[in-house]
């Protein structure tokens, strides 16, 4: 009897395991993660470099390199995109004032509201099933 307890006691203590890495492997929200990609175009020009980020209300946010006005959003897995839902958007882009020296003072090379969320005045929503293709506009226009 001691033998069959003891076996069902390892059973039960595998499923347990098996469920707790279940839920922690499904609240990344992988099922919720759909596809992005977009380009960035500054007074009517591709931007050559810079990110894009998207920052959900809750939860991980997206980010993509720009190259060569084009950009392809990761959140937990590369190119994988973002969670579904709406986004505030920041796009940063900016460069060094001395392309030898990786710390000198860097320049922004578009308005500096467009680096944070609360004044890029840019959002998106993601959704699951959908192409997400988002073609931001920059401009110095203060609209």
């Amino acid at each position: 009897m001691g033998f069959a307890v003891s076996r069902l006691s390892s059973a039960l203590s595998g499923l347990l395991i098996a469920a707790l890495f279940s839920a922690v492997f499904s609240g990344c929200g992988s099922n919720n993660v759909a596809r992005v990609e977009g380009t960035v175009r500054y007074e009517g020009k591709p931007l050559e470099q810079g990110r894009v980020s998207f920052y959900p209300p809750k939860g991980r946010p997206a980010f993509g390199d720009i190259q060569q006005g084009r950009f392809v959003l990761t959140t937990f897995t590369p190119g994988d995109g973002a969670l579904a839902g709406n986004h505030r958007v920041t796009i940063h882009c900016d460069k060094p004032t001395d392309p030898n020296d990786a710390f000198s003072d860097r320049v922004p090379m578009i308005p500096e509201r467009y680096f944070h969320p609360d004044t890029s005045g840019i959002t998106a929503e993601v959704k699951v099933g959908e192409r997400n293709q988002f073609d931001f506009e920059l401009s110095d226009d203060q609209r």
